[in-house]
């Protein structure tokens, strides 16, 4: 067992500085038969966590610790602090988060004094403070400064093969040796040179920075063994132990009210149960008293106070929300109010979202309105205090692509060759490595390409910078620097340090509240049909078991549509049939790889229709998968076979979903024997079978309670878009960044009855409007090249009166030349009464004459000739390349001739024929492989009114994959479920 401690090493969360992984850094000092090992990684504590987590595992001794930037009157440089103790790991925290919120300018000599409890102080090696203040000849405030560290630290001055000892003998009272390791070994010297110079960065000092081993340090400091054997002390004395998976809950504030916590929880339950379950009761209060004790006993009151509250403002504040996840499954969160499911209905099991059994915090997920959920965050911010809340940071690390990028910087490489080669990577996360691609492309087996992946690979996975996670937040008891260093994202809002795995290991409160579009769709087309029609609609009370919203849904015709819209879930709600938000909850959890790969799909259908017999392996189970016919669908599912067939309790059962979920074989080893001898004892038959079936499909399921919260949303917008097709749309369009590009939408209201119009500067509004006799307005907002403060611009001059001509318009909403060119070239000026050229003519001409935006004499404007000559409007081709560049489609019609032989998207829908040829255009395409790993297509066919979803099998995509842009004669046979099976694609002529 090694003696020397290992003191200052930098992962590769010291960003864009260090290169292994804090896994790898314990791996290798185990292997090198060290008994402890430090991670001390520049201004941050990013990687404590898993480092701590697999020094455990791997029974050495973790020392946290970190190198903190120092500045004081024209010196700089670092100093290593380690962590004895809690209260060490509280300062260092707080000096970190300091450091970073004061802008990362450094933090002077003094400011350590305050923080010196708990912790050591190593002078910094090359880098550190001292030895650059005394190189420049400042020894007396040297000696300052260090003699005020040693009165408040345990102090040791750092040598080590890059600094010359004599000057800091004279200061020492106790020398420590250190080698900074910024890469495990000395032939990955290259790599992390190559990686400094990628990001154009230099090093201070010469000298080596792999982890040295003993014999190095021995042959380095030898003659002063005190310094090696300060290591050891060091160590020693670093008693730091963080305790992980402990829950450290904020206590919820209940304003004036004195009432206890539980009683107010307690009472709030009541008032809920009285109101949503006046029948019933018996069922459902025994249900509600297992739940109530089960979050009592686990000390989770607070947390659901704190949900119940945040959802509270949401409705007084008129925010939509919904709960997502396994919380729907709570009996108590929908007595609270937070969910609108109710979990006896449903079948939803609470055990999946909470039980004793469970390790680790529960998560309430809540989606709220997109554009108001920050609305929500700065509630919390004000209940709980701003140093008590922050969002979670993210790690972005080096994919394929950006590591060849780097690599191709670091080469010196042209921008066309680093290019050529980062578009024959893959462009997302996971789905091959370079090594993988590069073994299947011949690519890269010439110059200088082949040497280019060599030198990316080694930077591949490396974190480059700091994101910010989408949407979770933590809330703390106590301020968040003691728990957890804090920064500044660079997108603006405090981050903790830690991602969201480590912020649950810490046991803070983590939760997502994330952003939903379709919840402000569904509010916005509510608010619009109740200002047009005169009527009063809750969306959170329509209701869940309309005929005329499942019949929507039978269609197919589902674009705007929550989780409904893409085309193979178009094609499964034809052949499906839904009648039930039963049916609607199964479509959502159908429609994943998992189940269609693994042909529960296809089997699930054909027995919903009597084609395929209902087949269970057991009696016992019939009950439990009934409403499936027979089928492990979802995860709780999963738990109930196990607690029936096996007599398992249900905590221990979802103990064995999670283990099989997520492939985690000790777990299912130890649960499967725990399987059996229950089953046993019952003297079940077929044990085998149904470990095999519950082993298998339980890897797929889904979480019911998540899919019945997304199922009763996207029935309560069938419910709207089935009456009201062309207002639901306007709102779809005006919240913009749908699944597909407007067009898709524009051309579905069309086919419900609607009259396009091209936006006006009258009479727009920002979003898409709907006037008289279904006219659907393009808004302002909706047309490139006009910014916000532009469409604030023209709404608000425009209250006073409306524009009457060009200089009207342009004097009173002051907009730019490129801006007011946008609205004139795109129609949205004809109100004006001349053609676009002419006002093109208008704005040209006062330019010439010295009466644009910012002239000198403005009051000639006045004096501009009134008349223009008479030139005539775009010809339709030029009005249409307009609009499309404006508005990503055209508004004004094209006549074409009909091709001979082929039909509209709308007569196909209507005929009962089943081979067709239509003229189309791909607006939506997904790419798929099979089990055989060849390459076909899902697509959206458009003809300019209507969609209509086709498939390229493998043999017709290697024939026609080609031929997918532009216009072409699309033909083939039309299936049972109204789907295109193209066979062929020619040029349209």
């Amino acid at each position: 067992m090694s003696e020397i401690a290992h003191l200052q090493t930098h992962s590769h969360y010291s960003l864009r500085y260090g290169m292994f992984s804090p896994t790898d850094l314990v791996e290798e000092a185990v292997a090198r038969g060290h008994r402890a090992i430090a991670l001390t990684d520049r201004n941050a504590l990013y990687g404590m966590v898993p480092f701590v987590e697999a020094a455990r595992k791997a029974g050495i001794k973790p020392i946290v610790g970190a190198t903190i930037f120092l500045e004081r009157a024209g010196a700089s440089g670092q100093v290593l602090l380690l962590v004895r103790d809690e209260i060490g790991y509280r300062n260092l925290s707080r000096l970190l988060t300091r450091f970073h919120l004061g802008g990362r300018i450094g933090l002077a000599p003094s400011d350590l004094l305050p923080a010196a409890e708990g912790l050591i102080l190593l002078t910094g090696g090359k880098d550190g403070f001292l030895p650059r203040l005394l190189a420049a000849g400042r020894e007396e405030e040297g000696k300052n400064i260090f003699s005020l560290w040693q009165e408040a630290f345990r102090c040791f001055v750092q040598i080590g093969p890059w600094w010359p000892v004599s000057p800091l003998l004279r200061l020492a009272g106790s020398l420590v040796a250190v080698q900074e390791a910024c890469y495990l070994r000395p032939e990955d010297a290259k790599s992390w040179e190559r990686l400094q110079a990628g990001h154009g960065l230099g090093h201070s000092a010469p000298g080596p920075r792999h982890l040295a081993s003993d014999e190095e340090m021995t042959r380095l400091w030898g003659e002063i063994p005190q310094a090696l054997a300060n290591t050891a002390e060091i160590a020693d004395n670093c008693c730091f132990e963080p305790i992980f998976g402990v829950p450290k809950l904020p206590v919820f504030r209940n304003g004036e009210n004195k009432e206890d916590n539980f009683l107010l929880f307690r009472r709030l339950c009541e008032e809920g149960f009285e109101k949503r379950y006046p029948a019933r009761r018996s069922e459902a209060r025994l249900r509600m008293e297992l739940e109530i004790s089960v979050i009592r006993d686990m000390g989770f009151v607070d947390y659901f106070l704190i949900a119940w509250d945040l959802v509270s403002f949401a409705k007084r504040e008129g925010i939509p929300h919904m709960p997502r996840g396994s919380a729907a499954g709570s009996l108590v969160l929908y007595l609270l109010g937070i969910s609108q499911i109710c979990p006896l209905d449903n079948r939803l099991c609470f055990e999946r979202f909470l039980n004793p059994e469970r390790k680790g915090l529960p998560d309430i997920d809540i989606d709220f309105d997109w554009r108001r959920r920050d609305e929500v965050v700065d509630y919390c911010c004000r209940t709980f205090g701003e140093d008590h809340v922050a969002r979670i940071a993210t790690h972005q690390h080096l994919g394929p692509r950006g590591a060849i990028r780097l690599a191709g910087a670091v080469l010196g490489l042209e921008e066309s060759v680093i290019d050529e080669a980062a578009r024959k990577m893959p462009g997302w996360a996971g789905s091959a490595t370079i090594a993988e691609t590069v073994a299947k492309n011949p690519f890269f087996e010439r110059e200088p390409y082949k040497n280019l992946s060599e030198v990316a690979q080694s930077f591949e996975g490396i974190p480059d910078h700091l994101g910010l996670h989408p949407c979770g937040i933590v809330v703390g008891r106590e301020p968040l620097a003691e728990m957890v260093p804090l920064e500044v994202s660079a997108k603006g809002p405090i981050v903790t340090q830690f991602e969201m795995k480590a912020v649950e290991a810490v046991g803070l409160l983590k939760m997502d509240l994330l952003g939903n579009r379709n919840l402000a769709i569904l509010k916005d087309a509510v608010e619009l049909i109740e200002k047009k029609f005169d009527l009063s609609l809750v969306p959170e009370d329509l209701p869940l078991d309309d005929k005329v919203s499942f019949a929507l849904l039978q269609s197919g015709r589902t674009f705007g549509i929550y989780q409904m819209e893409s085309d193979g879930v178009q094609s499964l709600l034809r052949q499906f049939r839904p009648t039930t938000l039963e049916d609607v909850t199964a479509v959502t959890s159908l429609y994943r790889p998992g189940p269609i790969d693994g042909g529960i799909t296809p089997s699930y259908v054909a027995r919903r229709h009597g084609k395929e017999k209902v087949v269970t392996l057991d009696p016992c189970l019939d009950e439990t998968l009934a409403h499936t016919y027979g089928c492990i669908l979802y995860q709780e599912q999963c738990l109930q076979v196990a607690a029936v067939f096996a007599g398992m309790g249900l905590g221990e059962a979802d103990n064995l979903r999670r283990g099989i979920s997520k492939r985690r074989p000790e777990e299912i080893s130890f649960l499967r024997d725990r399987f059996f001898a229950g089953a046993e004892k019952l003297k079940r038959k077929n044990v085998e079978q149904v470990w095999n079936l519950l082993s298998h499909f339980g890897g797929y399921g889904f979480v019911k309670a998540h899919a019945a919260s997304c199922a009763a949303l996207a029935i309560r917008e069938a419910y709207v878009k089935a009456r009201w097709p062309i207002e639901y749309l306007s709102a779809v369009l005006s919240a913009g960044m749908g699944y597909y590009p407007p067009r898709v939408y524009v051309e579905d209201a069309l086919s419900f009855g609607a009259h396009l119009a091209l936006p006006c500067i009258n009479r727009s509004q920002s979003g898409y409007t709907v006037e008289k006799e279904n006219i659907l307005r393009i808004g302002l907002a909706h047309i490139g090249g006009i910014g916000p403060a532009g469409v604030r611009s023209i709404l608000l001059a425009r209250k006073e009166r409306a524009f009457s001509n060009l200089e009207d318009f342009r004097r009173r909403t002051n907009l730019s030349r490129l801006e007011l060119e946008a609205l004139i070239t795109v129609g949205a000026c004809e109100d004006f009464g001349v053609s676009r050229p002419v006002l093109l003519w208008q704005l040209e001409r006062k330019k010439a004459l010295g009466c644009g935006q910012g002239s000198l004499f403005p009051e000639l404007a006045l004096a501009v000739p009134s008349d223009f000559p008479d030139l005539p409007d775009y010809s339709v081709p030029l009005r249409r390349s307009s609009e499309v560049e404006r508005l990503g489609f055209a508004v004004t019609e094209e006549r074409r001739e009909k091709v001979v032989g082929t039909t509209t998207i709308a007569e196909v829908k209507k005929s009962k024929a089943s081979f067709f040829s239509v003229v189309a255009e791909v607006v939506g395409r997904r790419s798929h492989r099979t089990k055989q790993g060849e390459k076909m297509a899902f697509l959206t066919l458009s003809d300019g009114l209507e969609q209509l979803p086709a498939i390229l099998f493998p043999e017709a995509y290697r024939k026609f994959s080609g031929l997918l842009r532009g216009r072409n004669v699309f033909s083939g046979k039309l299936n049972e479920e109204k789907l295109l099976i193209v066979n062929a694609v020619e040029a349209c002529p």
